[in-house]
């Protein structure tokens, strides 16, 4: 394929976006690593419920940690379409954190609001990839088309699923076994969009609007839909240019926004732990840093981004 060329940018691009992320970066990585610091203190005082509800809070922090350096990868290659995906994963980690950990949320099903008890939602949370796993084998089993494939999984595993999905339900009530049926994609059985209409405080991070910027605005990037943006062909001899142009100061705000996700869950979990007080003004300090860098994001924009690409 001669006559095809795939291209980060151009290789004048990478200085570019060094300079612009250089220190985005290293504050993210500093964050990384007193974020790794803080989840991997073993909190003892707990038991029982409350024990769970804090080895999931956890997990779901050292997940976002782990998300968060794939961004800081990502966007140092000035791969911006990862960044987004990446970034949209962690908002969906940030509220799932916050629905296991807050003190109270308020969920409607039908016209009845309902406040289930934290462990509750924990529960939900953790029966959610079970029941997920088990309905998408139930769905495959009802398509001719994937007898071939269904036949080479091994039943064993089959049913360990089937028995992961029924522990993890033993511990819901019935009603909220089928409130969660009413979307199975989530572990609440409702939609993303409602998670964030109910999630959201006053005061708090405005989790409709970054819904709306990340799944209706970055919808077409995410599904891989605008692969087509990036493609130039020369109408002399056919020749495909496939570049990725992408703004290093858009990169920061991306990185201030993931790295916003990430402090939300672990001040969410130093609250439930009771940290104080070192954990916590480490957290407020990283906090305005990061509010600070999304003012004044745009004083960093080089004076002319060139464009690159290869023909």
């Amino acid at each position: 394929m001669d006559n095809v060329s795939i291209l980060p940018g151009g290789a004048d691009y990478a200085p570019v976006v060094s300079a612009v992320l250089a220190e985005e970066l290293d504050r993210t990585r500093q964050l990384i690593t007193f974020g790794a610091s803080l989840v991997s203190r073993d909190t003892r005082q707990f038991v029982g419920d409350e024990r769970m509800t804090y080895k999931l809070a956890t997990s779901m922090n050292i997940g976002a940690i782990k998300t968060l350096q794939s961004v800081c990868n990502a966007a140092e290659a000035g791969s911006g379409h990862d960044v987004t995906m990446l970034v949209r994963s962690l908002f969906e980690t940030a509220m799932a954190i916050q629905f296991v950990i807050r003190d109270e949320v308020e969920i409607e099903y039908g016209k009845v609001t309902h406040k289930p008890p934290r462990e509750v939602r924990a529960r939900m949370v953790l029966a959610h990839q079970p029941r997920l796993k088990l309905h998408k084998h139930q769905q495959n089993c009802k398509d001719p088309t994937m007898a071939t494939a269904l036949a080479d999984i091994p039943a064993e595993h089959i049913r360990n699923v089937e028995e992961w999905a029924a522990e993890a339900e033993s511990h819901l009530a019935p009603e909220w076994i089928e409130r969660m049926d009413g979307n199975r994609n989530t572990y609440c059985g409702k939609q993303i969009r409602e998670i964030a209409t109910f999630l959201e405080k006053p005061n708090d991070i405005p989790y409709r609007r970054i819904y709306q910027g990340l799944y209706n605005d970055m919808s077409r990037p995410a599904h891989g839909m605008s692969f087509m943006d990036h493609i130039k062909a020369s109408p002399k001899d056919g020749t495909l240019s496939v570049v990725w142009h992408c703004d290093p100061v858009a990169l920061v705000h991306s990185i201030d926004m993931a790295a916003m996700f990430v402090i939300v869950g672990l001040q969410s979990l130093s609250d439930f732990c009771g940290y104080v007080p070192t954990p916590v003004a480490d957290l407020e300090a990283f906090r305005l840093w990061f509010a600070d860098s999304q003012q004044h994001g745009d004083d960093r924009r080089p004076k002319t981004i060139t464009e690159h690409e290869q023909v």
